[in-house]
């Protein structure tokens, strides 16, 4: 979706910098960490894009991905996403070799059948191993 649409959509102010992070987002397939945007978009400084990761997290436009490393991570989310709640029921992959973070939408369901009267807001699943490109450099 066009940042502009999109940012109207999660009743945000469209600004220069907010369209910027959410063009380095579409751009990308992997999921970026925070220094990345810092170093595409310069100059940024890290409380501006602290803040805006922030508010597109609160509202629903990115999710968090804890990565192995401790690091964290962000991706787009679906059309399901709000402000009241992110709907992510699905699993990341993290190469070992090149560090890349994906979404695995579509592959990794692991439905979990909680004991009753639990109720599950987020699941994180992380899968590591060694992704297809850096198999085929081998």
């Amino acid at each position: 979706m066009e940042a502009d649409k999109l940012l109207r959509k999660h009743n945000l102010r469209v600004t220069g910098f907010r369209k910027e992070v959410l063009a380095l987002f579409n751009q990308r397939s992997a999921a970026v960490d925070s220094r990345t945007i810092e170093k595409h978009l310069q100059p940024a400084d890290r409380v501006t894009v602290y803040r805006t990761l922030r508010t597109f997290e609160d509202s629903g436009i990115i999710h968090r991905i804890p990565d192995p490393t401790g690091a964290v991570k962000f991706a787009l989310c679906n059309d399901g996403c709000n402000d009241l709640a992110h709907h992510h029921s699905h699993a990341h992959f993290h190469c070992n070799t090149c560090a890349m973070t994906i979404c695995l939408d579509g592959h990794g369901q692991m439905p979990i059948d909680l004991p009753s009267g639990y109720t599950a807001n987020d699941i994180q699943t992380i899968v590591c191993g060694v992704c297809a490109a850096c198999n085929r450099a081998t």
